[in-house]
């Protein structure tokens, strides 16, 4: 399991994740959060889940089996992401 720790807000430790952009499929957005907040190129698997959450405002988050293809592990966007921010 691939998990973030979060350098704003709640510093909550979670997975990856973000809004989607118009025309993007779940699995896109997935790959595309992945790539910009660990620098890791993965392939999209089986779909895990799909869930109603409540924040500010309802959201659905989505969550996918995934494999790395390329890169090694970094942090792309330390404004985002904390040091030591990959578990």
């Amino acid at each position: 399991m691939l998990l973030i720790h979060e350098n704003y807000g709640l510093f909550r430790f979670g997975p990856p994740g973000g809004t989607m952009e118009p025309g993007e499929t779940p699995q896109e957005t997935a790959a595309r959060e992945v790539l910009e907040e660990t620098g890791l190129i993965v392939e999209i698997g089986a779909h895990l889940l799909s869930e109603e959450l409540m924040g500010a405002e309802p959201f659905m988050a989505h969550a996918f089996e995934a494999t790395i293809v390329s890169g090694e592990p970094h942090l792309p966007r330390p404004e985002e992401i904390g040091v030591g921010g990959l578990v």
